[in-house]
This record gives C-alpha cells, structure tokens and sequence, in this order.
C-alpha cells in the first residue's frame, strides 16, 4: 500500500484521521524521525499519556528515555527507504516489556519525505504458537484463557474442534452451535471459495496467515488477521487459528486512502516544485503553487525531456539523481544551478523512486539557505581567528559539569596540551592540587560563574610537564552558538607574581632600615638627654597620675586659661613658685607650638603624688624623621620661620619629657616634680651647650 499524502498536511488533520485508527500508527518525519502526528494506541506504546506527549519530538528521543528503542534499526531503514518498509516483525521490549510487532512503513508524501507508520502487536499470537508445541495441558490453558480469539478446526471436515470464549464472544455464537458447524459457514460465501482454494495449497506444519472475513451470528462481517498452524488435536489432522479483529484498521486504511486527494490538494499550496519523470529524464507531470517559480513556463518542458529544457550542469545532476535513484531504490538528493535575470539560483531536488520505473522529484530553492551556510562559516572562521589570536589562554566550559570543550592557541601553548587531549581533562588535571587549588575549590569557582557572577582570582596551575605556575582567572558566562557556556580567560602572572614578591621584599628591606634608624635616633636623643628625652609612639606614653583637667587648644585666648589652671593645681599641690614658673613656660611652649602649627589641638592635666603631668596633642604633620635631632636638641633649630627654642626650652624646664610625633600628628607629655629636691637626676644644659 502507497500514499500519495504531502509531508506539510496539516497536523489537525492528520491527528483527526490517525485518531480514527485502532492499531498504533504515527506520521514521521523523514530522515530525522520527528513525530509529526501518533494515535493514542502509539502514545500508549512509547509510554505517554496522549499522543500530544510525543507529536514534535524525534525517536532518538524516545530512545534516550528507555522507550521504542528496539523499533529505531527498521524504522531508519524504513527512512533511508524513502518511506517504505515491507512488514517486518520486530521483538521490542515497550513498557519494561517484551513484545512482537509487525512493522509496516509507507510514503506518506512525495516532496517532503514523510511516512506513515503502522505497528501491529503480534505478541499473542507468538506466543500462542510457541506454547502450541509444549504439553498439551499448557496448550489447553493457553488457548481457553487467551484475550483473542482462537478456534481449532479438522483440516478434512472443515468442522469446528474447540474455541475459546473470545471466538465465542467474537462469532456470538454458543459454544455448543459453533461446534455443531463448519468453518465454511462462518466465511462470506463470496470468501468461502478463495479460503477452500487456500486451505488446500497449504502444505501441512505451514503457517497460513493474513486478512479474511469472518460471519457473525447476526450477519454482520468482520475483518480479522488470521494466523493458522497446523496441529495434531485429539488424534486428528487440524489447524490452530488465531483471529484478530483488524476491522477497525482496514476501515481507517480505507478512510485514508479517500483523504488522499484533499491532501493533494494542500500540496498544491506548497513552495517546493513536484515532477514525476521517466528514467530517461522525460518530464510526465508538474505541480507547483506558483508557475512563475518555473524556469519555464508548463508547456515548454512537459512531455520533453530535462536535458531538453534545462542548461546542461542542472540537466546533468538530475539525470544522474534519476539513474542512482532507479538503480538503489532508494531517497537521492542532488543540488544543481539555474540562471535568471537576477543571477544564478541553486536548487535541491529529492528523487524518490514510485511505480513503474517513474521517478518522482521534489525541487525546491535553497540560494538563501546556502548563501546563510556560507556567511555563517565566514563568520566561523572570523572567530577562530579571534578566538587563537587573543594572548591570553581562553577555555570553554559546560557550565553543568564544568567540563572543557574548546581551547584556543594561546591555552595549548601555556599549558603544553593539544585541544582533543584537553576535552579529556578535568579543572583539577590543570591545577597544583594542593590547598587551596584543588578541583573541589575551582568546581565552587565555576558553578558561581554558571550562576550569572562572574569571577575573578588567582590560581595555582599546572602544565602537562608538571611545572606549576600562576595564573590570573576570570570566569564570565557567556551564549556561544545558541548555548550556554562558560568562559574561562587565563593569563600567566609568574613574572608579575615574581615581580610584586620582589618589590615587597625591598619594603620589607626598607621597613626594616626605617625600623633600625627610629631606633638609633630614640637611644641616641636618650642618651644625649642622660634619659630625660623619650622619643616614643602615641600608644607608648604612659598615663601616670589623675585627670583633673582638660583644655582645647583651637584658640589663643585657651593658652591664658591653661596657664591660669595649671598654676593654681600646682599651688594646691605644694610646688614651689619657681618650679611652678618652670612648669607653666614648658607647658606654654608645648601649647604655643600646637596652637602656631596645628589643628585640633587639645590639653590635659593628670597630677601624681609627687608629679604634675601636662600632655598636649595635635594633629599637625608632625616633625620629620631627618629633623628630629636637630629639633630636639639644637637650640634655635626650626623648619619654619621662628625662633626654634620650643623644644630645647621644655627640656630645660621639665624634668621629662615624652614625644611621639609622625603625619598624623603630634603628642607632648611634661613632667615636673613636685618637690625636685627628691629627684636629683643630671643637668641637661651642659650637654646641650656642648653640642
């Protein structure tokens, strides 16, 4: 059975009419295997709920999930048939089940490459035979309790031996009526003869099987499948059939051989030209939507052969399709050229060979499609010229697995791997593999990246040789070719690594220098000062005594009011006038100097038992380490215009000193005793005017 239905029906209708069919049928697709239309008994096979599941998914598909895996082998070669498939019994495990289908395959249209597929399930009827040749008892149950029906009748007379109740229910006979009758009166008298004829040509132990027609009890008829073998029953020379009622098949078969003229129609709506042609190339019919797609117009070219119509190149490819399409019997695909007023046109034609040695021919202009193929392999090569030119290492991932897909020129060369070997490897076959650079930490890398974050760090790698280095990474998600990817670009950052190690180390260097100058400035101005002077950090002056008393600083009328409080806590406190007038000039300084050179300036007064404490902060720019000798210790020094006396006068006067001073400002802390008679420490003026 053929069909002469386009592949571009409309898939309403052909859902409408497969719904029709009892039997597991669906429209596919050729040579892809896409579903174009199934019944619910073929939706039922593949394990969906409605045929709506699996319309617009392809067997491959289906196979991945576990389901109609066994029916791809003759189903591809059904396709690569152009469409047809004698029957062919199929065992398939469908549903986690073993199963016998007959598998039926025929064109569903001439231009598109589509058909339609028919499944028969024969599983029963296998079965039924195998278990004819076991013991009898097996056979008995078998045969009594099969869903279908079965009848074994005497091969002499004709008559009805046994039935199952399916036969029974199937004829709605009684079983003691139908055992009381023949074969012969259960055939159409139109079909009686033709079964006698075929009864008698079938030699025995043959299996004798296809469509006939029963009679019901009521008169109405039936089709059914028949398989029947040859048994030995009860001593006597008789046949086992097994009937399937296929009436519900053969009426939709019918109904779709009555649809095959509305879908020719459609066809005629279609954009692709149809020939039917000779096998010497002489050209019987034309259909196309639209005569103006013609080279020429109809009635130049029908009747007349290709090479008579067509520029040579074009007429030599098609006359070449014809005789390998006549020769293989088998779908042929030829693409030839067709001048016109605008250029050159390029056309593909599929040849699928049909009755009598014809050739039927499917053309359809493909100039747009190859001219897209070609801007998109220009556009290729324009990427992989980008992609190998770029200096740092690009890799390309699965962002699901993080598995590598590609690399480019610079990523081979850094890491001494081809691009098949890398497809091989893991993130951690390119990384130290000691913590933290392991796979487990850089898989944390990328699936951040695959979330949409990009991410960028430093990673120990490692080439094929072994040999680790650093890297910079930055990982970016990115659509390349319609897929989600991820990007990995990797630059070597050895030698800045290596460069930034150095220049550290040369701080280090310098820290270490600064650290050893503070140092030798600190116990020189001690030792010049015989203790008195201690050059510190702010966190190490001690805060000796209780705070009595704290005065800002921002205003020069707050130095009278720090003089004018300082004095009477010193009177309070016992200090001599003269130690008090000592006092309240080194403080001034201290306070004349944060007022003249800083802001934010502030002063607090803590008193001892034996000692008054004046502390006066700023935060000015501080004095800089080369001038702090001359500073501290050489009267009339200043790095600004003044009279440079401030610190030699505190010396002078306190009995010690604190000074803590960098860019963030300045802390002077004084002490004077109470009573110096109880203190008896070296004179500092000798030493300074030695100096």
């Amino acid at each position: 059975m053929r069909f002469a239905i386009a592949a571009a029906v409309n898939v309403e209708d052909l859902v409408g009419i497969l719904g029709q069919v009892p039997l597991a049928v669906c429209a596919l697709e050729i040579p892809s295997l896409r579903i174009l239309a199934a019944n619910q008994a073929l939706a039922s096979l593949a394990a969906a709920g409605n045929p709506a599941e699996i319309v617009g998914v392809t067997l491959s598909e289906e196979v991945q999930r576990g389901v109609l895996s066994d029916l791809l082998p003759p189903l591809r070669e059904a396709a690569a048939a152009g469409g047809n498939l004698p029957p062919r019994e199929v065992h398939a495990q469908l549903g986690g089940e073993s199963r016998d289908l007959l598998v039926q395959c025929h064109p569903l249209g001439l231009h598109a490459g589509a058909m339609v597929a028919i499944l028969t399930e024969i599983t029963t009827q296998r079965q039924m035979e195998r278990a004819l040749c076991e013991r009898e008892h097996q056979y008995r149950a078998l045969f009594e309790e099969n869903p279908y029906p079965m009848y074994i009748y005497d091969q002499e007379t004709l008559a009805f031996l046994a039935a199952n109740d399916a036969m029974l229910r199937q004829s709605g006979y009684s079983r003691d009526e139908l055992l009381s009758m023949t074969v012969k009166e259960i055939w159409p008298p139109e079909d009686a003869s033709a079964f006698l004829e075929s009864e008698r040509q079938n030699q025995p132990g043959k299996v004798m099987a296809g469509v006939w027609r029963h009679r019901r009890k009521d008169g109405s008829t039936l089709y059914v499948d028949l398989f029947a073998h040859s048994i030995i029953y009860q001593g006597r020379a008789a046949r086992v059939v097994l009937a399937h009622d296929v009436t519900e098949r053969i009426e939709a078969e019918e109904r779709l051989k009555l649809t095959t003229s509305e879908l020719s129609a459609i066809f005629q709506a279609l954009p692709d030209l149809y020939f039917r042609l000779k096998a010497d190339g002489t050209i019987l019919d034309y259909r196309a939507g639209h005569e103006a797609s013609l080279y020429l117009p109809p009635s130049e070219f029908k009747g007349r052969r290709v090479q008579d119509v067509l520029p040579p190149p074009a007429a030599c490819h098609i006359l070449k399709g014809i005789e390998r399409t006549s020769r293989e019997h088998a779908l042929t695909t030829v693409e030839y050229p067709l001048p016109n007023e605008t250029g050159t046109r390029i056309f593909e034609a599929r040849l699928v060979p049909v009755l009598d040695g014809q050739v039927v021919a499917i053309a359809r202009d493909i100039t747009e499609s190859r001219e897209a193929e070609e801007r998109l392999r220009t556009s290729e090569i324009n990427y992989r010229s980008i992609f190998d030119a770029v200096n740092d290492a690009i890799l390309v991932h699965d962002p699901a697995t993080g598995r590598i897909l590609d690399v480019n020129r610079k990523m081979r060369e850094m890491y001494g791997y081809t691009t098949e070997e890398t497809r091989a490897l893991t993130i951690g076959d390119l990384s130290a593999n000691e913590e933290p650079y392991t796979l487990s930490r850089a898989l944390e890398w990328v699936h951040r990246a695959a979330q949409g974050e990009p991410q960028l760090f430093e990673w120990l790698a490692k080439d094929r040789s072994g040999r680790r280095f650093w890297v910079e990474v930055n990982l970016k998600r990115a659509t390349i070719g319609g897929e989600e990817r991820l990007l990995a670009v990797v630059r070597d950052i050895t030698e800045r690594k290596r460069a930034i190690q150095e220049v550290e180390a040369a701080h280090q260097r310098m820290r270490r220098g600064e650290d050893e100058r503070k140092r030798f400035y600190r116990e020189m101005i001690r030792a010049v000062t015989h203790d008195k002077l201690h050059l510190v950090d702010a966190h190490e002056i001690p805060t000796v005594g209780q705070l009595v008393l704290s005065v800002p600083l921002d205003q020069p009328d707050h130095y009278a009011r720090l003089r004018d409080e300082l004095r009477q806590i010193a009177q309070k406190a016992g200090m001599t006038p003269e130690t008090t007038s000592d006092l309240l000039m080194a403080a001034g300084e201290a306070a004349t100097n944060a007022i003249k050179h800083a802001t934010c300036s502030e002063s607090t007064i803590y008193l001892a038992p034996d000692r008054i404490i004046v502390r006066v902060s700023d935060r000015g720019s501080g004095i800089q380490p080369e001038d702090l000798p001359g500073a501290l210790l050489l009267p009339g020094f200043s790095t600004r215009v003044s009279l440079g006396m401030g610190y030699t006068i505190m010396l002078r006067l306190a009995d010690r000193v604190w000074l803590a001073t960098s860019a963030e400002g300045t802390v002077v802390q004084l002490e004077k005793w109470i009573h110096p008679e109880d203190h008896q420490e070296p004179a500092l003026t000798s030493a300074l005017e030695k100096m």
